[in-house]
């Protein structure tokens, strides 16, 4: 299923990680300073040991509210862009089947996790 990856880096939680990074530019860089600060206070873990998304989604969206969901699609969309694959391609989205943008994160994140225990490095 994944044979189209040049290699596992791009699935790998390090990668997811980057994503949520380059995300959070957003909105500025003050505010993303002000996010990851934010986000830290609230005990997210920014490394692919510590990371977790159940709580990131969780935090991003009672800090954001509505907005949270700006966050995760522009996170989804930089996954795809790095992978060079569609959600669809990532077996995440289909035609009939839209899941919640919190959902679509969090299976992008368990495919990463996959894909990191793939390449030996967990």
């Amino acid at each position: 299923m994944y044979d189209k990856f040049c290699s596992y880096d791009i699935m790998s939680k390090d990668a997811v990680l980057r994503c949520i990074f380059e995300s959070l530019s957003l909105f500025g860089e003050n505010t993303k300073t002000a996010l990851l600060s934010q986000l830290q206070k609230e005990g997210i873990e920014f490394t692919p040991e510590g990371f977790n998304i159940e709580k990131f989604c969780m935090v991003i969206e009672s800090l954001l509210g509505r907005h949270a969901d700006f966050i995760i699609v522009k996170i989804a969309d930089e996954f795809c862009k790095q992978s060079h694959m569609s959600l669809e391609e990532l077996h995440i989205v289909n035609g009939a089947y839209h899941q919640s943008h919190t959902s679509m994160l969090k299976s992008l994140f368990r495919i990463a996790e996959r894909g990191s225990r793939n390449d030996g490095r967990d």
